[in-house]
């Protein structure tokens, strides 16, 4: 800690690093590109660390971080196709809707600010959301419960 009582970034990798895989093993269902989602978010957020620390939520934002980086991944690869495993090559609707239900289920994010990470309304999060739901697909791998434990 600084002598402020704030964590270095340094810190807060170390805590928070096997979580943050994790979360975004969630995302992608591939082990390789979870891992480098996470090595690219925690290399952004350390180099804007104290504006992230001021704003008080440096988890929320690499999470964020981690999202858009999965989210944009799939616009740079869907023309060039990718050798990658698991979502690498999966539709943009498919990430998206894995995208949502994650950060409904694992982050319990209100659908607004959903909407505002991954770039659709209010209203197509909600039904994507309420027909997941309908369906009770579950999340990969993990159940909400071990989730909400490692947060």
């Amino acid at each position: 800690m600084s002598p402020a009582g704030i964590p270095t970034f340094e810190q807060f990798a170390a805590v928070r690093l096997v979580a943050l895989r994790g979360y975004a093993q969630q995302l992608t269902a591939d082990a390789e590109l979870s891992g480098a989602l996470v090595e690219e978010a925690l290399i952004r957020t350390g180099l804007t660390w104290s504006r992230v620390i001021k704003d008080g939520d440096p988890d929320g934002y690499t999470r964020a971080t981690i999202v858009a980086l999965y989210l944009s991944r799939w616009a740079r690869r869907r023309d060039g196709g990718s050798s990658g495993a698991g979502e690498a090559t999966a539709p943009r609707s498919a990430r998206l809707r894995r995208t949502i239900m994650v950060l409904c289920r694992v982050d319990g994010l209100p659908d607004d600010q959903i909407a505002r990470l991954v770039g659709l309304s209010e209203r197509r999060v909600r039904r994507i959301v309420a027909e997941m739901r309908s369906r009770s697909l579950p999340l990969a791998g993990q159940t909400q419960q071990a989730w909400a434990t490692s947060k």
